[in-house]
């Protein structure tokens, strides 16, 4: 048994144009996933989802997994630029 992946999104994104720096959306997702890979045990769950938030006239684009997860004190390290755990 492998990972599964789920991709989630909804009717609102039909026909949604979102201007974007195709590179760096590229590269963000491929980190993201790649990370969820490395850190997600065989019979785990990777999800990519994708929703409109038209009130605030934004999409948010999360990948969540039933891997270990970060420390809680590693974090904020985690989201700087810079930083490899």
């Amino acid at each position: 048994m492998g990972i599964l992946l789920s991709i989630e999104t909804t009717d609102a994104l039909n026909n949604l144009n979102i201007e974007l720096d195709e590179n760096k959306f590229g590269q963000v997702i491929t980190n993201l996933i790649g990370n969820a890979l490395k850190f997600t045990p065989r019979g785990g769950l990777i999800t990519l989802s994708v929703t409109h938030l038209e009130a605030e006239g934004r999409v948010r684009v999360s990948v969540t997994d039933t891997g270990v997860g970060i420390a809680p004190v590693h974090i904020l390290l985690a989201m700087t630029r810079s930083s490899s755990l």
